[in-house]
């Protein structure tokens, strides 16, 4: 929740989103295309940090929550399969 720093920052101002560093890294390197594969289907607009922290907006909250339990799904298949060298 919001007294751990994530959660919905306050109306239409986002959500904060604590995930591994590790699935920033993949969302901003070869992964990238996955974020362009949810925009085609739900609008938003998304900023990651490489502190584990992504945010997300979205123009209604049914979307924004999709789009964060998408991450999250995202982030556990990652989780069961080892990272890719290159």
């Amino acid at each position: 929740g919001k007294s751990s720093g994530m959660g919905r920052l306050g109306k239409g101002d986002g959500t904060v989103v604590f995930v591994h560093v590790e699935t920033c890294r993949r969302l901003l390197t070869w992964d990238a295309e996955v974020l362009d594969r949810i925009g085609r289907d739900i609008p938003f607009e998304c900023a990651l940090g490489m502190n584990g922290r992504i945010w997300i907006r979205c123009r209604d909250l049914a979307s924004e929550s999709a789009v964060v339990q998408i991450v999250l799904r995202l982030q556990e298949s990652w989780r069961t399969v080892p990272a890719e060298v290159v």
